[in-house]
């Protein structure tokens, strides 16, 4: 074999090895990822027996459903969906369009003490939402709007709700890699702050508010501080979810296997819960993962 043979040999072995390592760290990243939404899964699905029995770890020998039938119970599925799903999109996209508006008054005017205000924003997001929670609740207690959607509805208007202060992050990053050019072109064709905002810029936009609008909706939907104080009258899953709890209030002096079947019913219903994320990921899948990209590199 030539000296030049050699040379593409070891350099094939080499990108062989570096795909190899890089499969296996991808691999176990996703591993660790996926690990606990497999094993909530795998014992939502099992029995009693299976978990007392030795020989099963993910596959279980009596498939059983009912605990999901029980978990369904307990956070009033159907209707808990059906006031949740309204709820959080109404809110995530009042925090998109606050959180847009806000981001581009940042990024595009420089007014007096605009770096302040935006360090202010990024800021808050440190704030412990306990914190805020007893003012806000007597605020909007005042007013007659607990039980409502308008306190979180407020919240997200007022661009104060719960990480706003990232979206509003991610929406400057877009918004100063802009080019300037694009604007100013616009204003010379006669057009205005705002129909330049909505006809040039928002249009290629789209991407970067479709991941705002998930992870406000994920948070939403997740929410185990506003909502369920500010709402705690409504069925809605954020609500609700604390029924979960029920099966365990009354077990001091229960068996071992009423506590366990407990359990299981609790892993039903944190399945129940997350399904309609996975369901939403995987439909905004190519938008997401390519406005987080960009995210991170624009600014």
């Amino acid at each position: 074999m030539t000296q030049k043979g050699k040379m593409r040999l070891k350099k094939s072995a080499v990108r062989l090895v570096l795909s190899v390592l890089r499969l296996l760290f991808i691999g176990g990243i996703c591993f660790v990822i996926l690990y606990p939404l497999i094993t909530e899964l795998s014992t939502s699905v099992m029995s009693v027996q299976d978990v007392y029995d030795g020989t099963v770890k993910y596959v279980p020998k009596h498939f059983t459903l009912s605990h999901y039938t029980e978990a369904m119970r307990l956070l009033k599925y159907g209707s808990a969906m059906l006031n949740t799903i309204p709820m959080a999109i109404v809110i995530s996209a009042v925090q998109m369009i606050s959180s847009t508006f806000v981001a581009y008054g940042f990024a595009r005017f420089n007014f007096k003490g605009n770096n302040i205000l935006f360090l202010a924003a990024i800021l808050a997001m440190m704030i412990p939402p306990d914190v805020l929670l007893v003012p806000y609740y007597l605020q909007f207690r005042s007013l007659s709007l607990l039980n409502t959607w308008w306190p979180m509805i407020i919240l997200g208007v007022t661009c104060t709700g719960l990480k706003n202060g990232l979206y509003i992050f991610i929406m400057r990053q877009y918004f100063k890699g802009v080019p300037r050019a694009l604007e100013e072109a616009a204003y010379i064709d006669g057009a205005g702050v705002f129909r330049t905002l909505v006809s040039i810029i928002l249009p290629d936009a789209r991407s970067m508010m479709v991941t705002v609008f998930l992870f406000s909706f994920v948070w939403t939907w997740l929410d185990g501080m506003y909502i369920p104080v500010f709402c705690s009258n409504l069925d809605v899953l954020p609500t609700t979810i604390g029924a979960l709890e029920n099966p365990f209030a009354n077990l001091a002096n229960a068996g071992n296997t009423q506590i366990l079947a407990g359990g299981l019913i609790q892993n039903a219903g944190i399945v129940l819960v997350i399904a309609p994320l996975l369901v939403l990921y995987v439909i905004a899948q190519k938008s997401f993962v390519e406005s987080v990209s960009r995210s991170g590199l624009v600014g």
